[in-house]
């Protein structure tokens, strides 16, 4: 069965690879076989008995969802911006159809060399457009975050070898793990978190992210935001559930971390006007909450282990969607600086719509994941006041300041849509692609959707009803705006831009 498994792997490799090969020459077969290789592991799940836990199951729902939009909308980026999309094309499919398989890993050496190759794959979407320009990008990426992940791999492989040998230690079934009954020291404990608390840029290890997030092209850029960040979730969730760590250390690093992020990160995304800076500053500044909520699972592992899995796929589906969006922008304006777009509600209309529901998203606002996650939080963290008063307050009070300035920076990402703007559009728009406006309607329609499966994991019974209203009011709230829209409001005669007449 393992063998199958193996031989499995290599044809979806194989799909993804004719797949971006054929793209220029036959797209819809391309298209086809690319989907294909992104959906079939979940028939892998049933052929070879592959077990799918409450932890990988919604990670493995995030990277297929997001793989198969955020491929289709890189193929209509790179038609418009380079004319010929295969081999630019086959680096994202295989990055993504790689993030897949890792969340689909079993043993410990399939864990590894997933995170190996998509690590490596990650500094090859650094230079997917610029070259040679972002080399030094790339390098600081590797020096830091790459090496901090390696730095906990190999404690990890280490750890288990150390008890049972090297070789047995490879092939281990993730599922065995607990009965070696492995205790982590406090040295240990801060090993085996560090890379992976620093693929999350958590401070002090944060530096390579805002720059490799911005230098990035946006497809790659969404892929590092949206899936190679859960990566490491997924990591750390792995590592509390298998080993004995020092709970005295693990909660204190990751909570002091995590508080320090996610203020650092909003506050410092309010102050730029590059609004990819301004998002993967916000990217940073989520990380932190992950941190935090992930610092809190020794407290009540259930609650906390559903809420992290919960924001998770929250931030991962926005931000497949915003990262995208900003792809389109780019080709649309030339430009990411905020003060110099602002017309783009009325000239792209089609991409209008989901954009709004990114904002919603962001601040948190139902029918919108993000709504059912943010209260989820606040009254999990309120719960723990007459237990944990410190670590209650410390959080209450820093995911309170990140509230408040995630709502500054997600009304400057939709400035572009609805604001005036102080100088003429630098380029007439781009005619943007089919596959660009589909795939960003399907990220944005994947928040709502997936509010119903999210409160199905029964995560609080008291907030869950409450949650079902706000969600049903919300769908119709937005069904009813944009049906007004499309039938009573006309179109004016002539194109207004900020109240301008052009």
């Amino acid at each position: 069965m393992e063998a199958f498994r193996y031989i499995y792997y290599l044809v979806l490799v194989a799909l993804a690879t004719i797949g971006s090969h054929i793209v220029d020459k036959d797209p819809r077969v391309s298209k086809v076989l690319r989907a294909l290789a992104f959906i079939s592991p979940i028939v892998l799940v049933y052929l070879t008995g592959i077990r799918l836990d409450l932890i990988s199951a919604p990670f493995l729902l995030l990277a297929i969802v997001c793989s198969i939009a955020i491929s289709l909308h890189t193929e209509g980026y790179l038609r418009i911006l380079f004319g010929k999309v295969s081999p630019l094309q086959s680096i994202v499919d295989l990055t993504l159809l790689f993030i897949i398989l890792f969340f689909t890993t079993q043993r410990v050496g399939e864990f590894i060399i997933f995170w190996i190759i998509v690590e490596l794959m990650g500094s090859l979407l650094v230079i997917l457009e610029r070259g040679i320009r972002n080399f030094g990008v790339a390098i600081k990426y590797l020096i830091v975050c790459v090496s901090a992940g390696d730095i906990s791999l190999f404690t990890l492989l280490a750890i288990i070898a150390v008890k049972i040998g090297f070789g047995n230690a490879i092939v281990l079934e993730f599922s065995r793990l607990p009965s070696l009954g492995i205790e982590l020291d406090p040295f240990l404990t801060f090993l085996i978190l560090i890379g992976f608390t620093a693929k999350l840029g958590q401070i002090p290890l944060h530096f390579w992210l805002p720059d490799t997030y911005t230098e990035t092209p946006s497809p790659g850029t969404a892929i590092f935001s949206a899936l190679m960040s859960k990566m490491a979730v997924f990591a750390i969730l792995r590592i509390y559930q298998f080993f004995h760590v020092d709970t005295m250390t693990y909660i204190a690093m990751l909570l002091v971390q995590g508080i320090l992020t996610a203020i650092y990160g909003a506050l410092t995304a309010t102050m730029h006007s590059d609004l990819k800076r301004i998002m993967s500053y916000s990217s940073m500044g989520h990380y932190g909450v992950m941190t935090i909520i992930l610092s809190l699972i020794p407290l009540n592992p259930d609650l906390f282990t559903k809420l992290v899995l919960l924001y998770a796929l929250y931030h991962g589906f926005v931000k497949a969607q915003i990262f995208t969006n900003i792809a389109t922008i780019e080709l649309l304006t030339n430009t990411r600086d905020i003060y110099r777009i602002g017309y783009l509600g009325t000239m792209v209309p089609r991409i209008y719509g989901s954009s709004i529901v990114a904002f919603l998203s962001l601040i948190g606002v139902p029918p919108a994941l993000g709504f059912y996650a943010k209260v989820l939080l606040l009254v999990s963290i309120f719960a723990l006041l007459p237990a944990y008063p410190v670590i209650a307050l410390a959080g209450l009070i820093s995911v309170g300041l990140f509230s408040v300035f995630s709502l500054v920076y997600s009304m400057k990402y939709l400035s572009v849509y609805t604001s005036s703007y102080k100088s003429k559009p630098r380029r007439t728009p781009a005619a943007i692609t089919g596959l660009q406006v589909w795939s960003e309607i399907a990220l944005a329609a994947s928040t709502i959707a997936i509010t119903p499966l999210a409160i199905a994991l029964g995560i609080n019974s008291f907030i869950d009803p409450i949650i079902i209203g706000f969600y049903v009011l919300g769908v119709a709230s937005l069904v009813l705006v944009f049906t007004l829209k499309t039938r009573v409001v006309g179109k004016e005669a002539r194109i207004w831009l900020g109240g301008v007449e052009v």
